[in-house]
């Protein structure tokens, strides 16, 4: 399982989250990470804690674009609201 500190986000908020995310050595040296839980986050590394950087760094990343994402279509639903 892998913590992965989102940071704060613009509205001053510190987001942690926790997924469980697998890791498979491959040869003598390579390590390679997926987490199943988000789509996509697949890493490799040379050592385990550099698949384990990589995995943080790659949730990290998305759940910062999916947040991002949602936040620009909230506002967006919120301009098509207002009265002109």
């Amino acid at each position: 399982m892998t913590t992965t500190n989102v940071g704060p986000m613009k509205a001053g908020i510190d987001v942690s989250l926790r997924f469980i995310c697998d890791i498979e050595r491959e040869g003598a040296t390579l390590y390679y990470g997926k987490c199943p839980e988000l789509p996509g986050v697949h890493v490799e590394g040379g050592t385990l804690d550099e698949v384990m950087t990589n995995l943080r760094d790659a949730c990290s990343g998305y759940v910062r674009s999916i947040m991002k994402h949602e936040l620009e279509t909230m506002r967006q639903i919120i301009e098509l609201k207002e009265p002109t």
